[in-house]
């Protein structure tokens, strides 16, 4: 009896000692990731665009350095930048390392935004092309920082809500080559092309048609740094590039070229026809072309 007891008084000890250490907070934070793909199915407004911050740097924080510097949630990027590297002069080991190479992370931000701060900025409103580009990488983007918000806001506690997922496969990306036309969907290079997981698989991306996009050996990396605003400069001047070098045309899409070379070789034949004074064929190829002509000019 008395050691039946004592495992009683035991057990009861053991509970205590583990609730002092339970958060009473704690919770697990379901995500739908499809949920929030969709939520930025067409990018943001101007209004909601001014007020987002690019905060990804705050996710990879060190831990053992949140205590020596409280205010890394909410102190912006620069004064972090500055503290961190006043703690490099006591941290030793591993530690160092880490922090070590935080900072150059950290710096790069700092050199960034500061160019950003001298350059001459686009006016979006009057710039019809820089507004679209913005809002694809928008698109693409901003799934991907809502993630690691998340994940910073529940402390790693979260957990993604189980949708339908298929194998990274050679069809699976060639079906979102099909649906895309084959082309980067931002800057609309055709060569070079990759698939690209708008959440990424570390993060939980899935493999699902509408988190995966194809995008251009060149706007690729661009939007994987998930910086909305490096993204867009770099995937900007890579349409530029494209739409001055003639590999982008607006007058025709593929199928409309290959319908104004119907109504070409199709022209030529009523040519043909009204040499041979042929009048019933002739009026069935002026109807076809008419039907042509109606789809290349007023679709």
């Amino acid at each position: 009896m008395l050691l039946d007891e004592m495992h009683d008084y035991e057990d009861e000890a053991d509970q205590e000692e583990k609730e002092e250490y339970l958060d009473p907070d704690y919770s697990v934070v379901y995500v739908d990731p499809l949920e929030i793909i969709e939520k930025y199915k067409d990018g943001l407004t101007n209004d909601s665009r001014s007020k987002q911050v690019d905060n990804t740097w705050r996710s990879f924080f060190p831990s053992f350095l949140k205590k020596k510097i409280p205010g890394w949630k909410t102190l912006p990027v620069e004064e972090v930048y500055n503290l961190a590297k006043m703690e490099l002069k006591s941290t030793a080991g591993e530690k160092y390392n880490q922090l070590f190479s935080y900072i150059c992370d950290l710096s790069e931000i700092v050199f960034n935004e500061k160019e950003e701060d001298d350059e001459v900025p686009i006016d979006l409103m009057s710039d019809e092309t820089a507004e679209a580009i913005l809002k694809l990488v928008e698109i693409i983007i901003l799934p991907h920082q809502e993630v690691l918000a998340r994940i910073e806001e529940s402390g790693g506690r979260i957990q993604f809500v189980n949708v339908w997922e298929t194998t990274f496969s050679e069809n699976l990306k060639k079906e979102i080559k099909d649906r895309d036309g084959w082309k980067c969907v931002i800057c609309e290079g055709q060569t070079d092309l990759h698939v690209h997981h708008k959440i990424p698989r570390n993060l939980g991306g899935m493999n699902h048609k509408d988190n995966l996009v194809t995008l251009c050996n060149s706007c690729h990396p661009a939007i994987e740094t998930a910086n909305v605003q490096v993204a867009f400069k770099k995937c900007l001047a890579n349409f530029r590039k494209n739409k001055a070098s003639g590999k982008i045309t607006d007058a025709f899409s593929e199928d409309k070229r290959q319908l104004k070379d119907e109504v070409e070789t199709t022209l030529d034949k009523v040519l043909e026809s009204l040499l041979i004074r042929e009048e019933n064929q002739l009026a069935e190829q002026l109807a076809g072309v008419m039907k042509r002509l109606e789809i290349i000019f007023y679709d």
